[in-house]
């Protein structure tokens, strides 16, 4: 894989940013080090094309006592929703992707999905799944905004459709995210599409769906 050129060096006030007031942010950092309520921290802001600010503060390793770099490695967890979201924003900007659109227009896998419904007998309380036909379609808004009827297996309480994701292995770390995603086709939803808000994994669905669309590439290198 070929490196990423670097971006060019500019001053924040080249770009239309302030010295001082990046400087404040640097000075928050910092007392928030001090305090003891984070090791460390690093800001970098490019603007227009240029790398207009890049410092670090803090520690690495704060036991070791090794100081921050700025070219520190952090894990970006939920931090790649608001990329992935962008991107797909990008998408719907150029006409190339509809919110409206069925979800199972770019992902097959996904049509006919099913609703579990908890019934409970009434004489031992045992607790029972019953697939229902979901009542419309999940779209790709449903996705953005965690109304897919899809849940997060990691999150309480753990009910039984929950608990159908955690023995999936729907959080497993050693898989790629279309095995993520074929798992999660095959899982029954909480509810039906576009009726309840449920934190989900809809915005890795939505990287998957974008690996569709070939203007994808275009729009993460203009980035």
């Amino acid at each position: 894989m070929a490196k990423a050129p670097c971006l060019p060096n500019a001053s924040p006030e080249a770009v239309g940013l302030s010295s001082h007031r990046l400087q404040q942010v640097m000075d928050v950092l910092g007392a928030e080090v001090g305090a003891g309520r984070i090791p460390g921290a690093v800001i970098g802001i490019a603007r227009h094309g240029k790398l207009a600010f890049l410092k670090a503060t803090g520690f690495r390793d704060k036991q070791a006592g090794e100081p921050m770099g700025t070219d520190a490695i952090f894990p970006l967890a939920s931090m790649t929703k608001p990329i992935v979201s962008v991107a797909a924003m990008t998408l719907v900007e150029r006409g190339k992707l509809f919110l409206g659109d069925p979800v199972s227009e770019y992902l097959p896998q996904f049509a006919d999905m099913k609703v579990a419904v908890e019934t409970r007998d009434c004489r031992t309380g045992t607790a029972t799944l019953v697939l229902d036909p979901a009542s419309t379609p999940m779209t790709v808004q449903d996705l953005l905004r965690h109304t897919a009827g899809m849940v997060n297996p990691s999150l309480q309480p753990v009910t039984p459709v929950r608990q159908r994701y955690i023995d999936a292995g729907i959080n497993d770390r050693d898989q790629t995210l279309a095995e993520r995603v074929d798992k999660l086709a095959r899982m029954p939803l909480a509810h039906h599409p576009g009726t309840a808000w449920d934190y989900s994994h809809g915005v890795d669905v939505t990287g998957r769906l974008m690996g569709f669309q070939a203007q994808t590439l275009e729009i993460f290198e203009a980035f």
